[in-house]
């Protein structure tokens, strides 16, 4: 579920009809332990990439937990980000054996 606004009902974008699609952001890979009540406070921003038309993408926000808060930046590049740039997409993607 995606919960926009609190006082908004959440978008279940694999139930419901909607446009919505689940996108994944490895922002905490290889993972990190959650709890119920722990919470993703975030802001995403898109702004045009080098060629102008395709974006690039920034998430910026902190986990919420009982111990504390911590903070997280992701950024996806359409075109400056390195094909395997990062650890996640290095085992996505292993090199194929020649």
């Amino acid at each position: 579920e995606l919960a926009c606004m609190p006082a908004q009902q959440p978008i279940d974008s694999l139930r419901d009809n909607t446009h919505w699609k689940p996108v994944l952001i490895p922002a905490f890979y290889p993972g990190v332990t959650v709890e119920p009540g722990d919470e993703i406070v975030m802001r995403c921003d898109a702004r045009p990439s080098d060629n102008g038309v395709l974006p690039d993408y920034r998430i910026e926000g902190e986990l919420r937990q009982r111990g504390g808060a911590r903070p997280f930046v992701y950024e996806a590049a359409h075109h400056d980000a390195p094909f395997r740039g990062d650890a996640f997409y290095q085992k996505l993607f292993p090199p194929v054996a020649e």
